[in-house]
């Protein structure tokens, strides 16, 4: 089958080469294990040429399913990766490499999960799906028209200030999304920013990514000399968002150069722009800027200034002459004020810039820019608490922070982490409330996990059928099994205790359905079924019900024990008692004769066919684990024995197996055995006055 695709722009074509790009498939060498030409992975995505990356393969792609072309990159570290075998990749397993490839695919996974969730920042390269196949991790990222700036700029066409500073304050804003998700891209360099005709576009490296904070292990490849900050290159060194700064400003200086950054570097900007580079590009990471937000501040600031007339030096000189700039140049008292609470507001200090706009009252736009410098303190003071894991003073001071995206943003993460400590701290009316409002910020998960913290607090009150409902419901946010089973357990013990048989199992295997689905081990689920069958056929048994307890007891599963009640025990008495079971139902008379003895004479009749008897048993288990059958004996004769209705049927263990007390038959006092002899049940009745009556009836069909 011909595919009327580029291999490399996915244009449609009908020729091998292609008329657009230029891509011709004869030509093409791919790279060391890569899938070939024409692959499809996860059934949707056509892949084409590929690029090998130090721990990724990148291909051209097509998404068949919704026809447009991406991106795929595969995780697929050089060093380990021997090669493939129908297409799964073969590791290398003889310990030459430190570290753990399955501990790379897992890293991978996560990072561009962190990215999957910034589908509504402009700015970035967006991940658009994820998945496992051929032994590794696969994401999937928008195809973005436009080059990397890295080929734009060695074109030899380096940028002025007035069109770079606001492509990069735009990159900057960006990354200062990225960081407020704690992430940091932590590769940034002219190949991974792609000039856009709307903009510069960051795209992610999967496999460099990290969190704030953490101790640099990068390896040296991703060590870009001009480009990674110095603490990059120290094991032991932490990188945090300054470190991302450093690098966006190095690779503004390649695009207003052509080459990367060196110390005493000129540049065609003036003063004030070589102070913001000087001080993105300080290598104290605590003396550099510190934020994305204050450096795209910097240099939207910068964007309209005059170029310089002659290169500058980037130095320490340029960051002092730049301050005396700064301030400089105004001449009214009011406009100075306003400048100053200005460049406090750029600089990122949000206090004082308040406190200064606050001062000038109604001139220009003082006071919105007071406002706006207020939730900027607060947001700056909450993103600080939220850090250092103190929750509860994040959401107080977010909550004046503005209605802001990130502030929103920010607030619903924070009630999210309120809301778990509350839940750790078993507070849950205070969990429940936390989450609520995070869900009210349109906070993923949110509500899930609010409706989690009503099912605990309803199981801590002893409602477990409501427990159970929110618990199921709110399953996805904690997966706490050993809570759900407390509550189902809790609901169907309490129906058992109801004598709601039935609605308890109907619990029970509602449980065992929702286990089995969510793929959880249903063996405790099971045991609740098992539960109700047993405490059902226990009342049946104790009833008297004997078939019909041993029919339930057969239910449950073999072996089961409850509430010490042994299903193989209870079975094993049942099957002692079997005969009695027998007995019960219709009997048609097979033969019959009666004798009477009366004033010396003795009479004998043979007794009606239509004769017929209907045996109802009631079984009592005795302490001494006999049985005691009480019931009733419908006995229908055509003799001069009148019908006994319901009379009490007393069950002994002996010869006799049931001996019936008759009160009145025509004015004789007497008595009626009822013995089995091979498959006729035999009644006799024997009367004080002579009259003997014996029966044998067959069952009815």
């Amino acid at each position: 089958m011909r595919i009327n695709k580029c291999m490399r722009c996915m244009a449609d074509i009908t020729t091998d080469k292609c008329p657009h790009c230029g891509f011709d498939p004869a030509a093409y060498t791919p790279p060391a294990n890569a899938l070939p030409l024409g692959s499809i992975v996860n059934a949707r995505y056509l892949l084409g040429a590929a690029e090998a990356k130090p721990f990724t393969m990148r291909y051209a792609a097509f998404d068949l399913s919704l026809e447009r072309t991406v991106q795929v990159v595969e995780y697929l570290p050089a060093d380990w990766v021997t090669g493939r075998e129908n297409g799964t990749v073969q590791v290398r397993s003889d310990g030459s490499i430190p570290g753990d490839f399955q501990a790379g695919v897992q890293s991978f996974r996560t990072n561009a999960h962190r990215y999957s969730s910034l589908t509504d920042v402009a700015g970035i390269v967006h991940v658009r799906d994820l998945f496992l196949e051929n032994g590794t991790c696969c994401c999937v990222l928008d195809a973005v028209p436009g080059k990397p700036l890295k080929e734009q700029i060695s074109s030899g066409k380096p940028m002025k200030w007035q069109t770079a500073a606001p492509l990069f304050a735009g990159a900057a804003r960006a990354l200062q999304r990225l960081h407020k998700a704690r992430v940091l891209h932590g590769n940034i360099h002219p190949g991974s920013l792609i000039l856009t005709d709307t903009g510069l576009i960051l795209r992610p490296d999967m496999e460099y990514i990290i969190t704030a904070g953490s101790t640099c292990t990068v390896c040296a490849s991703v060590r870009r000399k001009g480009y990674s900050p110095p603490e990059a290159f120290d094991q032991a060194g932490s990188l945090t968002e300054a470190s991302d700064v450093y690098m966006l400003a190095a690779s503004l200086v390649y695009a207003l150069t052509g080459q990367p950054p060196i110390q005493g570097q000129k540049l065609p900007v003036n003063q004030q722009a070589a102070a913001v580079l000087q001080a993105a590009m300080e290598p104290d990471q605590k003396k550099r800027t510190a934020s994305m937000e204050a450096f795209s501040q910097q240099l939207a600031s910068t964007a309209k200034a005059a170029p310089s007339r002659k290169p500058v030096w980037i130095g320490l000189a340029a960051a002092a002459a730049a301050v005396v700039l700064g301030v400089g140049g105004f001449f009214l008292v009011q406009n100075t004020r306003y400048n100053q609470a200005a460049d406090a507001l750029a600089a990122g200090a949000y206090g004082d810039a308040q406190e200064r706009f606050e001062a000038l009252g109604g001139y220009r736009d003082a006071e919105e820019q007071a406002v706006f410098a207020s939730e900027q303190k607060h947001l700056e003071a909450g993103q600080k608490a939220f850090d250092e894991g103190r929750f509860a003073d994040a959401v107080a001071f977010l909550r004046d922070a503005g209605d802001s995206q990130d502030a929103r943003s920010l607030l619903g993460e924070s009630y999210m982490a309120l809301g778990r400590e509350q839940l750790e701290d078993k507070t849950y009316d205070l969990a429940r409330d936390s989450f609520a409002r995070a869900a009210d910020l349109g906070t993923a998960e949110a509500e899930v996990y609010s409706t989690y913290a009503d099912g605990m607090q309803s199981l801590t009150h002893k409602d477990y059928r409501d427990a159970v409902q929110k618990l199921t419901e709110g399953f996805a946010a904690a997966e706490d099994e050993q809570s759900l089973f407390e509550a189902n357990e809790g609901l169907v013990t309490q129906l058992l205790g109801q004598e709601q048989f039935e609605e308890a199992r109907t619990a029970a295997e509602s449980y065992v359905s929702f286990c089995q689905q969510k793929k959880l081990a249903s063996d405790r689920a099971q045991v609740l079924v098992d539960g109700a069958i047993l405490c059902e056929a226990e009342s049946l048994y104790d009833q008297g019900f004997l078939g019909l307890a041993q029919e339930q007891f057969l239910q449950a599963s073999e072996g089961a024990v409850y509430q010490d009640i042994d299903r193989d025990a209870r079975l094993e008495k049942l099957e002692k008692h079997k005969k009695l079971l027998n007995l019960e139902g219709n009997w048609k008379l097979a033969t019959g004769k009666s004798t009477l003895t009366k004033n010396g004479w003795i009479y004998s009749y043979d007794v009606d066919e239509s004769h017929s008897l209907t045996l109802t048993l009631h079984y009592i288990l005795n302490d001494d684990d006999t049985i005691t059958a009480q019931g009733n004996l419908d006995w229908y004769s055509c003799a001069n024995l009148s019908t006994a209705d319901r009379e009490t049927l007393f069950f002994r263990q002996t010869v006799t197996l049931y001996q019936l007390s008759m009160k009145d038959v025509e004015g004789v006092r007497g008595y009626v055995s009822v013995n089995m002899v091979g498959n006729q049940l035999k009644i006799g009745f024997a009367s004080t006055d002579g009259t003997n009556v014996q029966y044998a009836y067959e069952r009815t069909e």
